[in-house]
C-alpha cells in the first residue's frame, strides 16, 4: 500500500462536500486501506498520514458532517469501533484521537475521527501552532 505525501495532498486538494466525499465513493483502489467494518462504521489507514503510517481514521458508512447529526445505531455501533482502536494500538500502549466538531480545518464534510500513536506534547508547540508529538 502506497501511502501519499501530506503537504501534496494540503497543497493540491480542494474541500469535499457530500456531492464529491472520498469516503462514500469507495474506489478499488481506496478498499485497500480499508481495515475493518461494522454496520455502520468502516476504519481505515489514512492515505495521508500526519506523521506515522499506523494512522488510522473511523468513519461512519452514512455522510453526516458532525458527531451530532449520527442517529442511535450509529452511535450504540461506534462501542465497536473504539474497542477494534484500542486492540489495534494495544503494543502502542499510547494513542491519542482527534475529533473536529466544527468544519474549520477540514479537508473532507464527512465526519472522520483520526488515531494516532504516540504521545502529544503540550508544552512546545511548533511554528504552525500544531501540537508536538513524541513516539516512544
Amino acid at each position: 500500500m502506497d501511502f501519499w505525501d501530506r503537504e501534496k495532498y494540503i497543497e493540491d486538494n480542494p474541500y469535499y462536500t457530500e456531492k464529491d466525499c472520498p469516503f462514500c465513493e469507495t474506489t478499488k483502489e481506496d478498499e485497500q486501506f480499508i481495515i475493518h467494518e461494522t454496520k455502520h462504521w468502516k476504519i481505515l489507514y489514512n492515505k495521508f498520514p500526519y506523521y506515522s503510517e499506523k494512522h488510522i481514521m473511523s468513519v461512519p458508512k452514512r455522510h453526516v458532517a458532525y458527531s451530532i447529526d449520527l442517529n442511535n445505531e450509529e452511535l450504540l455501533d461506534y462501542k465497536f469501533i473504539e474497542i477494534y482502536i484500542k486492540d489495534f494500538f494495544w503494543n502502542d500502549k499510547n494513542y491519542y484521537s482527534i475529533t473536529r466538531q466544527s468544519l474549520w480545518g477540514r479537508s473532507i464534510e464527512h465526519l472522520h475521527n483520526h488515531y494516532l500513536p504516540g504521545h502529544i506534547s503540550f508544552e512546545n508547540k511548533n511554528n504552525n501552532n500544531i501540537f508536538n508529538i513524541k513516539n516512544k
